[in-house]
């Protein structure tokens, strides 16, 4: 269920054409999909959210020739979300931004706060539950499962991308014992699994056997064990040890 705290007076005319596309763009503080489809440009965002980092993001979305977002999707809250987006929303236009319905009192607190920001830019911010399908052009996202967050805690999300019959899963919680029992079964039947590159490498083990894999990526050797290696190798499955931006269903 899409819930808007704020309906935007301005009406966009910005028409884009390009062909459908994902791109996946790893990065320390938190990586990035980027998502093209049917003249809407989505940004799907996972990680820490820190404010000095938005300006990578602003070269990026040069780099790539982007000056309009449809859609600014948060997969969960970190202390500087407002920060970070009052800096990306000053950089380019955004249509609207999204995030998982809050649930802790940092998280409402931040909610409000990015609301009143959001509205001086004549951008409309929407709440979004977890497992429920969000449809950006042919692709569709969901959040699988994300830690509330409280001031501190380290933001950490699983969720998906979906392109007609293929799947695309994420993963910043990379010990596969953090996960949740709905994110672990939700996650059983993806094709394609990406394990993020947000956080502390030193405890990024993935173990967990996923019957249907075809493709791995990860950012660093020391976010896959070696058993975990050896499963999906003898499974016949694509292991990508990734450094730059990835094209996906392109």
């Amino acid at each position: 269920m899409l819930l808007s705290v704020f309906a935007a007076a301005e009406i966009s005319t910005v028409v884009n054409v390009y062909d459908d596309e994902v791109k996946y763009v790893p990065s320390k503080s938190g990586d990035a999909f980027i998502l093209k489809s049917d003249g809407e440009l989505t940004a799907i965002y996972s990680g820490k959210a820190v404010t000095d980092d938005s300006r990578d993001f602003l070269e990026l979305f040069a780099d790539e020739g982007i000056g309009y977002l449809d859609n600014f999707v948060f997969a969960s809250y970190s202390y500087s979300t407002v920060d970070f987006s009052h800096e990306i929303i000053d950089g380019i236009k955004i249509e609207r931004v999204m995030l998982p319905v809050p649930n802790t009192v940092d998280e409402i607190a931040q909610a409000e706060m990015l609301a009143d920001v959001l509205s001086r830019y004549g951008t409309c911010l929407e709440f979004y539950d977890k497992i429920e399908y969000i449809s950006f052009g042919d692709y569709q996202y969901r959040l699988f499962d994300k830690v509330d967050y409280t001031y501190g805690k380290y933001p950490e999300n699983v969720f998906e991308i979906v392109y007609y019959d293929e799947r695309i899963t994420y993963v910043s919680v990379c010990d596969y014992s953090y996960l949740s029992p709905s994110a672990k079964a939700l996650m059983f039947n993806s094709d394609n699994l990406i394990i993020g590159s947000v956080g502390n490498t030193n405890y990024y083990l993935f173990e967990m056997h996923l019957p249907e894999i075809e493709n791995i990526f990860y950012f660093d050797e020391g976010r896959i064990t070696d058993k975990a290696s050896t499963y999906y190798k003898e499974k016949g499955a694509s292991m990508h040890c990734i450094k730059t931006p990835l094209i996906l269903y392109d």
